[in-house]
């Protein structure tokens, strides 16, 4: 149950919400046993696609926004991988902070959004054949990466119940700013859920029309197998290069429609794919991919990295790569990861260079189509 400022709710009157009241005494504290099975019960099982209905979707399955075998199996050791829970319970388990776990990856990246026929006739063309640098395999993952935020989304708007209890045991003062705290924060979920199923209904028409012209990419290939992989979707606040291109008074405007980014690390046969996608008329997206065409190939596989743990939930993370990276860089992500979980405002230099070397793939190639 990340709480991102990705959500349209992060700005509110200049106000920083950056507390955790899970770590206050274990006697009136939202047990792990309990979020743990307000988790189970808040995930959702339904078929997303446009034409879902009774007589075709028969059985709801954990569909992988991230492929299982073609992936996610490459970066496991012993078919795990790091990922940062921000489920209930963990949050719970570390005082309210985001930290690194391993997963198996029959559960890496998966949500019980699509039935067993759609999932695959679907998404059918990037399972069975390698990904190509096309507008329609390109527009496939993006559809994925967007069922994917639409159902984390729910996941978190069917969770806010358990979360109103969150104030047992507080102060009355406290209890009011923790409340405070939770209706801004339901908003911007109720507001972030309407902005996907808005994005959604473009999306089903395209996919139903097999219309995919107005996809725009900018694709990375490195010449290694990415360490890090994700798949995801937001709305773009600024550049490659400090420039902010959608403010925080935009972005709190929920009658206004924002550009958005789909972005995905993934790979094909041994190299890396990095997908970064959006659509025509969205102009200050447009904006940001040509940012990333600005910045070197010594300097783009870093700058990847910054985007992928400031941004993202949905990331996974190789094993070897992790425990054998400097503490340093494995404390940089983490709050990275952190601070994304605040209601705070991001510098505008926030995907800028920091310094730090977090991995050295080597770039092949760039493909573009504007």
């Amino acid at each position: 149950m990340k709480i991102g400022r990705n959500d349209p709710c992060w700005c509110n009157s200049g106000k920083k919400y950056k507390y955790c009241h899970l770590d206050r005494d274990k006697q009136n504290r939202i047990t792990v046993q309990d979020a743990i099975k307000e988790n189970k019960k808040a995930k959702e099982r339904k078929c997303l696609h446009p034409e879902a209905n009774k007589n075709v979707c028969n059985q709801i399955i954990k569909a992988h926004s991230i492929q299982r075998a073609n992936i996610l199996e490459k970066i496991s050791r012993k078919q795990h991988v790091y990922s940062f829970s921000s489920e209930l319970g963990e949050l719970i388990k570390n005082n309210g902070r985001l930290k690194p776990k391993l997963i198996g990856i029959n559960d890496a990246s998966t949500f019980t959004g699509f039935c067993n026929y759609h999932d695959t006739e679907t998404f059918k063309p990037i399972e069975i054949n390698q990904i190509d640098i096309s507008n329609e395999h390109i527009f496939l993952i993006s559809y994925r990466s967007l069922c994917k935020e639409i159902y984390a989304k729910q996941f978190q708007s069917n969770m806010i119940p358990l979360t109103k209890e969150g104030d047992k045991g507080l102060d009355f003062n406290s209890q009011l700013a923790f409340q405070e705290f939770l209706e801004t924060y339901k908003k911007g979920v109720d507001a972030g859920l309407d902005d996907l199923l808005g994005s959604k209904k473009i999306y089903d028409n395209l996919l139903l029309s097999k219309k995919y012209d107005d996809v725009i990419y900018y694709v990375i290939e490195t010449q290694e197998i990415p360490d890090v992989v994700v798949s995801g979707q937001i709305h773009i606040e600024m550049d490659f290069n400090g420039k902010v291109l959608q403010t925080p008074e935009e972005i709190v405007d929920f009658t206004k429609k924002l550009d958005r980014i789909s972005f995905s690390v993934l790979m094909r046969n041994s190299n890396g794919l990095i997908i970064f996608s959006c659509f025509k008329n969205e102009l200050k997206s447009i904006e940001f991919l040509k940012s990333i065409d600005s910045i070197s190939d010594n300097d783009l596989p870093n700058a990847i990295v910054r985007f992928a743990f400031e941004y993202f939930e949905n990331n996974f993370i190789s094993p070897d790569w992790w425990d054998s990276s400097p503490e340093c860089n494995k404390e940089a992500i983490i709050e990275r990861m952190n601070d994304s979980a605040d209601f705070t405002e991001r510098p505008d230099d926030v995907l800028m260079d920091d310094g730090i070397k977090y991995v050295n793939w080597k770039i092949l190639n760039r493909y573009k189509n504007f």
